[in-house]
């Protein structure tokens, strides 16, 4: 939207809002969405609580507003995360299920089906019959065939498991990292917060205190014994990666070339760059070796 009011080809003259706390869900961004209207001498005007751009109080009513809305989306966010923290006690589905997994109706001790508040059954996670298999293969070839994550990838991709061909290696290896394969589901791990210095939602993890974990004996799918071995062929892999513990630099975030951002020295680990680059000579080298340092 703020795309098109920008845009001199699409001649917007007013723009009506049910009310204006429907703009968005953060009051910071209702007020560069009112700044981009005032600078651009737009109409913005809110139906339902009178709220117009152009009047002399609009700044005091975005303050009142956001103050309002921010009180009632708290309060909901806390209701929501009540009745997630129950259902995860429960051992009821809350997003989307690993590969092995499925869902069906959740049933009380009678066997009659239970159903929620909104008139919808209550789902449970259960083994699916037919990703097991590939769940257990992907065990197989990872700890007993020492198959790289790699070479799996590729696997996973050509015949198409689980009907997916967008398999990625950091994919494979939260599969092999993650306890559900062994009947251990984990909620709360994570929450989401707004970093007002870099302006985006980033990703902060919770102390053990706050998980939620649920263990059906009945939905392991893998032996222990196996599981363990994968999780500290994982962890040596991490420990022997030259990429552990380093922040991730901007060839590997955008490559200059093909092998930006992959190749390190030998001798002091430093990332090779681009040491000369005109036209067909160029060349990758460890600045550090051009002054002989280390």
């Amino acid at each position: 939207y703020k795309s098109l009011l920008s845009n001199s080809d699409h001649p917007l003259e007013t723009t009506y809002f049910d009310d204006f706390t429907r703009a968005s869900r953060d009051e910071l961004e209702w007020w560069k969405l009112a700044a981009l209207s005032k600078r651009l001498n737009k109409r913005m005007i809110g139906a339902s609580d009178g709220f117009d751009v152009s009047s002399p109080d609009w700044d005091l009513k975005i303050t009142i507003y956001g103050l309002v809305s921010r009180l009632f989306i708290k309060g909901l966010r806390e209701k929501v995360r009540r009745g997630m923290r129950g259902a995860a006690r429960r051992g009821t589905c809350l997003g989307k299920l690993s590969l092995g997994f499925t869902r069906r109706a959740h049933r009380d001790q009678n066997g009659n089906v239970v159903y929620g508040s909104d008139g919808q059954s209550i789902k449970e996670p259960c083994i699916d019959p037919a990703t097991k298999p590939f769940l257990l293969l992907l065990y197989e070839l990872f700890v007993e065939r020492n198959w790289t994550t790699y070479k799996i990838v590729q696997h996973f991709n050509k015949t198409k498991v689980d009907g997916w061909d967008g398999w990625t290696e950091r994919a494979i290896k939260q599969l092999l990292w993650s306890p559900a394969s062994i009947g251990v589901f984990i909620w709360n791990r994570t929450r989401r917060e707004y970093d007002y210095d870099a302006e985006k939602w980033v990703v902060v993890k919770n102390p053990r205190a706050a998980w939620e974990v649920y263990y059906d004996r009945n939905l392991a799918i893998v032996p222990t014994d196996k599981w363990r071995a994968a999780r500290r062929k994982l962890a040596e892999m991490r420990r022997n990666s030259p990429l552990t513990g380093r922040k991730r630099s901007r060839n590997q975030i955008s490559a200059t070339t093909l092998f930006s951002g992959t190749l390190f020295c030998e001798y002091c680990g430093e990332e090779l760059k681009l040491n000369r680059s005109v036209g067909k000579y160029k060349q990758m080298a460890c600045l550090n070796g051009t002054f002989h340092a280390r």
